[in-house]
């Protein structure tokens, strides 16, 4: 169990998936699931301009492992965010420890 502990958090699954192109831009949540339950805490991270916009206050889903963001989207758009950077590793495991950080890049499909 002890080993466990040592290992950092991860994302098993990101919704849109990391890569993910088409996406609709309706889309109105983006989530993460850990390997763990975590902490009540998060780094969503930007890495420039192309950060979706938020509409309201990120969250835990009450698996504890799903974090949740609250976004708008707009269609014909690449994002790219970070879960936990450098300077940012709030996204940690219940013993504190932090998950490594993970960039993840999607794009919306064109406005018809």
């Amino acid at each position: 169990a002890l080993a466990a502990h040592a290992v950092a958090p991860r994302v098993i699954t990101l919704d849109p998936p990391n890569g993910a192109t088409g996406v609709d831009p309706t889309k109105a949540l983006l989530r993460a699931t850990f390997d763990r339950p975590m902490e009540e805490s998060w780094s969503w991270v930007t890495e420039g301009a192309d950060f979706p916009t938020a509409t309201g206050k990120a969250y835990f889903e009450p698996d504890g492992r799903t974090a949740a963001m609250p976004v708008r989207l707009e269609p014909g758009r690449t994002y790219v965010l970070w879960l936990n950077s450098e300077q940012y590793q709030l996204f940690r495991d219940r013993a504190g420890n932090p998950a490594m950080p993970l960039r993840s890049v999607f794009s919306t499909r064109p406005a018809p």
